[in-house]
């Protein structure tokens, strides 16, 4: 968590918990709700229609209508989605038996030769995935003959969402102020700075600036530009006014990572398995 003392303003005729309200819910929506699923953290089969389509944040850059499973439904056609966020390979004569990789779980791309049902020997996709403790390969077979396809776009669309990771991930301690100045993201836009924000951490705090934009919200030291906190809005939890040392703060509780599905359909998730 990070707890945040903001100065007083006039216009509110003092600091108070209905003033800490107000910069809470105007500058700092939240984006992630308890054990909201998070399409590019995890790896999960047979997802319901309203998650496996393409969630909020998410979507769709290429289609593939000819792809085989040729891991864990080999000889079946299926399509093959690939969003900014994950692969997702639906099987053609139901759709409800599918499975979702998201990007953040994939450790390694490769292509290599496979035996598929359908198109005998060829060339396929490898996926090696790792997501709640288990190791899972994927790998799926393009049934439409001398096309590159798969393998382009897969592997870009990976490229690009591996460089993109600080409109995600929360960062610390990193080089994000440049002589006082935010360095923005491409597309970023500033819309609130507040100086005189003090980061309280044990009891001690550290003045500096806290700058909102369509992003993300950063806070960054006077003292020491160095000492700093990216957090995506993606990342955060729950926001609340609290009262500390007799000063009412900002309480802004973040979380990484997803809450872990216990009811996974282990017999569709143990084709894809590998040994760790």
């Amino acid at each position: 968590s990070l707890s945040l003392s903001l100065p007083r303003f006039a216009s509110w005729g003092g600091w108070s918990r209905e003033a800490a309200g107000i910069m809470s819910q105007q500058l700092l929506p939240t984006f992630t709700a308890p054990g909201m699923f998070l399409a590019d953290l995890d790896v999960r089969f047979d997802l319901p229609s309203s998650i496996i389509n393409c969630v909020a944040g998410e979507h769709c850059i290429d289609t593939l209508e000819e792809v085989e499973d040729s891991k864990g439904n080999n000889g079946e056609r299926g399509k093959l989605m690939v969003t900014n966020l994950r692969l997702i390979w639906l099987w053609r004569k139901r759709a409800s038996l599918n499975l979702s990789v998201g990007f953040k779980t994939i450790n390694s791309l490769s292509i290599r030769n496979t035996d598929s049902k359908l198109r005998g020997r060829t060339h396929a996709l490898y996926v090696i995935a790792v997501s709640g403790g288990r190791r899972y390969q994927f790998i799926f077979t393009n049934l439409v003959p001398n096309t590159p396809r798969l393998f382009t776009t897969v592997q870009a669309v990976k490229r690009a969402y591996d460089t993109s990771w600080l409109y995600r991930e929360i960062k610390l301690r990193g080089a994000l102020v440049e002589e006082g100045d935010l360095k923005l993201l491409p597309s970023e836009e500033i819309y609130e700075t507040v100086h005189g924000v003090a980061n309280l951490h044990r009891d001690e705090g550290h003045m500096g600036t806290m700058v909102l934009t369509n992003v993300r919200l950063v806070w960054f030291g006077h003292m020491n530009e160095s000492y700093n906190a990216s957090i995506p809005y993606i990342q955060v939890v729950s926001k609340r006014p609290i009262t500390k040392m007799l000063i009412t703060n900002m309480l802004i509780t973040i979380a990484k990572g997803t809450t872990k599905n216990a009811k996974k359909k282990k017999e569709e998730a143990s084709r894809h398995c590998t040994p760790p």
